[in-house]
Parts: C-alpha cells; structure tokens; sequence
C-alpha cells in the first residue's frame, strides 16, 4: 500500500461531521492534515478533451472538522476543454499560465465568459 492511499484509507475512516464530511479530534490535529500533495507534478493531457483535472475534496484535509471543501487542478493542452457541466457551490479559477475561456450562469439565467 503507498504512503497516500494510506493516508485516504485513514481518512475515509474518520467519523463524519454534522455535513457528514470527515471529522477528526481537534486535539490530534497536526500540520500534515492541511497539506495535500495531490497537485505537484507534470499532469497529461492526452485524451479526447486534451485536459487533466486533479480533485481534492475534503477527506484529504481532515483538519477543516466537517466543512465542505474542494479543490482542482486543471491542466490543458492547446485547445482543451472541460464539458458544460454545473456546481451548486461557488467556484474560483486561478490561471498560473496561459489564457482560458471560462463561463458561468448565474441564478437568472444570465450567462457570463
């Protein structure tokens, strides 16, 4: 087993908070359990979308006691793209290179790019 899916299998373990997200003793709270390393690393983007989309939700940080979060990381080769879809949460881009098109709907079917 590696060193990561030991640390998912710990997590998943954990009891559930009020949201039920994974909730763990704030006495046995430690640095490692708001550190995720999920993300580093050259991402491939060979496949039909020309994209690599990397998630972190909150079983990987345990420390946040039962709040919902999640994270990406998108990597796309020239031309790639992620498929209309939707959230019913708020979501943030932050763009370290490159340039991208991105939209949203807001609540009174206004859409915006």
């Amino acid at each position: 087993m590696s060193m990561n899916s030991t640390i998912v299998s710990g997590i998943l373990d954990l009891p559930r908070g009020p949201q039920g997200y994974a909730s763990k003793d704030s006495a046995k709270v430690t640095t490692d359990d708001f550190v995720h390393t999920g993300f580093r690393g050259e991402k491939t983007t060979k496949n039909v979308f020309g994209n690599n989309v990397t998630l972190a939700f909150s079983d990987v940080f345990p420390a946040f006691n039962g709040l919902g979060i999640s994270m990406a990381r998108l990597n796309f080769a020239i031309g790639g793209v992620v498929l209309v879809h939707s959230h019913r949460t708020s979501e943030v881009l932050i763009l370290v290179k490159g340039s991208i098109i991105a939209g949203f709907i807001d609540t009174n079917n206004t859409v915006y790019y």
